[in-house]
């Protein structure tokens, strides 16, 4: 450390130990010791996301399901949260699009949350609401891929044969990609 640097240690040292703080006189004449109050204040936290398989307890931003087709992708949506301002967790699904081919998808059947298939309200569904102080929620999420024809989640009837997964459905690799958002009721 150089000479300057512990001069100027030595400074802040002196000035906060007290030596050059005066008394504070009022007009009456008395004495009385100064004094400074500090507060602080803790505030919401807030923390989401998709559940580690891994871990169990971690939030990921991001998950990665391969073999999709083969095994309907199941996965654990969370959040954990400390503060009392109401909320709603919401969810849309995209089709599986071709990773090469532009225009191509395998329709989505139907989307189960929770054990349950409810209806998306314009394509979004909902995950969770809260308005409880100090709430943590998990909720598993079922995808499956629409592998004959009739109607996808959305209700829209599909026949074409590139449009769910058999022989006949454009080969190579499809993505889906779930988007999640969150907002204050």
């Amino acid at each position: 450390m150089n000479k300057k640097a512990i001069a100027l240690a030595l400074v802040l040292v002196i000035a906060m130990s007290g030596v050059f703080a005066a008394p504070l006189v009022v007009s009456t004449g008395t004495v009385t010791d100064v004094t400074a109050t500090l507060k602080a204040v803790i505030g919401w936290f807030f923390n989401h996301g998709f559940v580690n398989p891994d871990t169990g307890t971690e939030f990921n931003a991001t998950l990665d399901i391969t073999n999709a087709f083969a095994v309907d992708p199941v996965f654990t949506y969370g959040y954990e949260t400390n503060t009392s301002i109401a909320f709603g967790i919401y969810m849309e699904v995209s089709d599986f699009e071709h990773d090469t081919e532009t225009g191509v998808a395998i329709k989505i059947a139907d989307v189960e949350i929770a054990g349950s298939t409810p209806e998306p309200n314009a394509g979004v569904y909902t995950l969770a609401t809260s308005a409880v102080h100090g709430k943590s929620e998990n909720v598993q999420i079922k995808i499956t891929p629409l592998k004959a024809a009739g109607d996808d989640h959305l209700g829209n009837t599909i026949s074409s044969q590139l449009e769910y997964v058999n022989d006949n459905a454009t080969h190579g690799g499809y993505t889906s990609t779930v988007t999640v958002s969150v907002a204050t009721l």
